[in-house]
């Protein structure tokens, strides 16, 4: 975003300030804060910050943002996105609401505040430029020789570790395994 003009103003909690530092490398501005995800004084802080900053777009990532949250934080004068992993909440109150895993499109968001844009599905996953901008790899040059296992920036199901025992149970013949953890596993 930065790179295309935009000014990037990022609230986050203090618990990922490693992820913070490579979104200040990025040009966003990043505030660590130190309230309890989801609760009443992060509501209160972060639509401090909302109308200080006045952006024309607001954009909601996390598991504790809930409808109650996303509502009041919602507004007309700047469109929000919610990311999502899984369909979990209640009702969600955003303007366009993004799940970029390859199963979203089978989940019903059935309360989802109209007319909200449902962005489903790996089509709109979110990569970083060094993915993006990556020459593809020509197929059929060898052997696979190592696999990246990552479920991104947290694990709350525990799938992680499951996958692992998985892989032990069966030879690969000299294949790697790199399992990537996030700030969340």
């Amino acid at each position: 975003f930065s790179s295309r003009g935009w000014a990037v103003h990022l609230r986050a909690a203090r618990t990922g300030r490693k992820a913070a530092e490579r979104y200040e490398a990025g040009g966003f501005q990043v505030l660590l804060h130190d309230d309890r995800p989801g609760s009443d004084e992060d509501l209160k802080n972060t639509l401090q910050m909302k109308n200080e900053i006045a952006p024309d777009f607001f954009v909601m990532d996390g598991y504790a943002f809930d409808g109650r949250f996303q509502q009041a934080c919602h507004s007309r004068q700047c469109k929000t996105l919610v990311v999502d992993d899984y369909g979990q909440l209640d009702f969600y109150f955003c303007d366009y609401l993004l799940n970029h895993n390859s199963d979203a499109e089978k989940i019903a968001y059935a309360r989802l505040a109209a007319p909200a844009l449902k962005m489903l599905g790996k089509d709109y996953a979110l990569l970083r430029d060094e993915f993006l901008n990556r020459a593809p790899k020509p197929a059929g040059q060898g052997p696979v020789q190592k696999v990246l296992v990552t479920l991104g920036g947290g694990d709350a199901e525990g799938m992680t570790l499951r996958i692992v025992e998985l892989l032990l149970e069966h030879d690969f013949g000299g294949v790697e395994f790199l399992v990537l953890l996030g700030s969340m596993n």
